[in-house]
């Protein structure tokens, strides 16, 4: 019966998340198929919140949002043509079924998860439920997720996305734990439709982008782990090709998409809001005297964010006032316990703490968060302490390094068109400053988690496409640090996750173990003991799913790995054709970052 419930929700998610935006791209002139595919999926995304926003706001019941869903589907079958036109397109095709094998392998990395752990990650995975609950069941406005955090602490849309599809198929953990992966796996497509701008015929190789993103452990742990950072960096690279492509066409239309995009991300989760700030800048610092119709696009561009924030903002200061709307959040919490310098000095020392790994200071609170029996467990900790928080080694221990030297050389390139060279300095560095600015607290370990996902992922994507171009002797080392992340930070962690602790015992809802009797640290020890309170049950912990089946996925990953690398660069070097950025101004824009 679960399984039926899960597959109706995926097939759900599937039919709204095109149906309206297919209708609405169909006038777009001059899109390219995926770029409409792209488009069409934000879009959808959208109306489905708007139309939850009001049924939950109105409390209408829950065969609304079945009128809404048939809607949609209608939509769909309107926009059946249009869709067949984009699966005409081999891009399209190609970033799909890669799309596809990607979930695959992030649906198996879920079945093995029977307690969510690593780090001081905790209870988050348990708020987003309740905040689905909360629209869901219309509980009492004054809340309290976790018994901390009031509704305003967090944007709702993908809350009311996660709402709406549980509202039918069903308020199963292991639903709501489905439709939160599919979410956040979408932002692979965007980093497809990048590829063009990446790397000269970038667009033919996102199935080494896919394979990529298997195996790098700050996505498995973000994807796998249901809450609302992924979906927020779809909306956020969906943007920044737009407004490329907009700054490019002299495009003004593109323009206030982008601006919408942006805006919509913000809904799904506040660190939109840094690179709504890093485009804002880098517009009128380059692009705004150039344009055409400057003050047009700004003014249209803006209004369509404010319209689309004040479906969230307007209604939390209505219902709770400015105070809790705009203080709530941990971040501006968190930043009100440092005085004017004390700040400076925290950012200056996240700065230090995001660029170098922790192995390398002495963390005070080390010792504690890590403190556990058993050393698959510490070492699991050890380790995600890195891929999640390093800006660097995120993007893997050895391809971290190489993004960093590929860049650099890209950007030194004299052929590379100078609009496109500020526009990448600009978005990484504007991008890394602020994203570490905005947050309030102290943290010894690093900050890439909160604010950084999206430039990491472009930077994912950007070393996949240009590994074929990469020297035998440095790739091959690529290729031992590429299987160390996926042994440590994937397998690993994954194993961790699938311990089954029989010696638990519960007494008045309260675990009743010695802590060194554990194999988890404290965070994840808080996070069974939720699990059992509440009396939930994981999709992995269904009787037909084993460990294996994620261990011998990973397997055939690598060995797809080397087969597509083998096969691309045997390939001979595309010649342009198709779609990609051909309207460029420098011939070598092709091959550039950006360009």
């Amino acid at each position: 019966m679960i399984a039926l419930k899960v597959l109706f929700a995926v097939l759900l998610l599937c039919g709204c998340g095109l149906g309206p935006g297919l209708v609405i791209v169909r006038r777009f002139r001059g899109w390219w198929p995926l770029e409409r595919l792209c488009a069409a999926v934000g879009l959808s995304l959208l109306v489905i919140y708007l139309a939850a926003a009001v049924i939950y706001g109105v409390g209408w019941s829950r065969w609304a949002c079945y009128v809404v869903s048939g809607v949609c589907l209608v939509l769909l079958a309107v926009g059946a043509r249009d869709l067949y036109g984009m699966l005409r397109s081999v891009r399209v095709r190609r970033a799909l079924l890669w799309f596809g094998l990607l979930e695959v392998w992030c649906l198996a990395a879920l079945a093995t998860i029977r307690n969510y752990g690593g780090g001081g990650w905790g209870g988050d995975w348990l708020e987003h439920y309740q905040r689905c609950l909360f629209f869901l069941n219309g509980l009492p406005s004054n809340t309290l997720f976790l018994d901390l955090y009031s509704l305003p602490a967090r944007p709702p849309m993908m809350n009311l996305l996660g709402a709406f599809v549980m509202t039918q198929a069903g308020t199963d953990f292991e639903v709501y734990q489905v439709v939160f992966l599919v979410l956040n796996s979408l932002i692979f497509l965007p980093c497809a439709l990048l590829a063009s701008y990446l790397a000269r015929g970038g667009g033919r190789r996102v199935g080494l982008a896919a394979i990529l993103f298997a195996l790098n452990p700050m996505f498995i742990e973000n994807v796998t782990y249901p809450w609302t950072k992924l979906l927020g960096a779809f909306y956020t690279v969906l943007a920044v090709w737009v407004y490329l492509r907009a700054i490019r066409k002299n495009d003004s239309g593109r323009l206030v998409l982008a601006a919408a995009f942006l805006a919509t991300g913000v809904l799904v989760h506040y660190s939109a809001a840094v690179f709504l700030l890093v485009l804002g800048a880098h517009y009128f610092l380059f692009a705004f005297r150039k344009r055409r119709r400057k003050w047009r696009e700004t003014m249209l561009g803006a209004a369509t964010g404010a319209v689309i924030l004040a479906t969230w903002l307007g209604w939390s200061i209505h219902a709770y006032g400015w105070k809790a709307t705009f203080t709530s959040n941990t971040a501006v919490s968190s930043a009100s316990a440092f005085s004017g310098w004390g700040n400076v000095a925290k950012i200056g020392s996240n700065v230090l703490h995001t660029v170098l790994p922790h192995p390398l200071f002495s963390v005070p609170q080390r010792a504690e968060l890590l403190r556990q029996s058993g050393a698959a467990g510490y070492w699991r900790d050890y380790s995600f302490m890195i891929y999640q928080t390093n800006a660097i080694l995120a993007m893997g221990c050895v391809g971290g390094i190489l993004v960093l030297a590929l860049l650099a050389a890209r950007l030194a390139r004299k052929g590379i068109d100078r609009e496109l060279r500020w526009f990448w300095l600009t978005f990484v560095a504007g991008g890394f400053l602020v994203g570490i600015a905005v947050v309030g607290e102290k943290d010894y370990y690093g900050l890439a988690h909160l604010c950084l996902q999206p430039m990491i992922f472009i930077g994912v994507t950007f070393l996949a496409l240009n590994l074929p171009s990469l020297r035998l002797a440095v790739l091959g080392l690529w290729a031992v640090g590429t299987a160390f992340d996926f042994a440590v930070g994937i397998l690993l962690h994954l194993s961790v996750e699938n311990l089954t602790l029989r010696q638990i015992l519960m007494q008045d809802n309260l675990m009743v173990v010695q802590l060194d009797k554990l194999p988890i640290n404290f965070s994840a020890q808080e996070n069974l003991r939720s699990k059992i309170v509440n009396d939930l049950r994981f999709w992995g912990d269904r009787p037909v799913v084993f460990f294996q089946v994620a261990l011998a996925a990973g397997c055939v990953l690598m060995l797809g790995w080397i087969l597509t690398l083998a096969r691309t660069r045997r390939a001979p070097a595309p010649s342009g054709a198709g779609e990609g950025p051909t309207d460029t101004t420098s011939g070598s824009a092709a091959a550039t970052p950006g360009a």
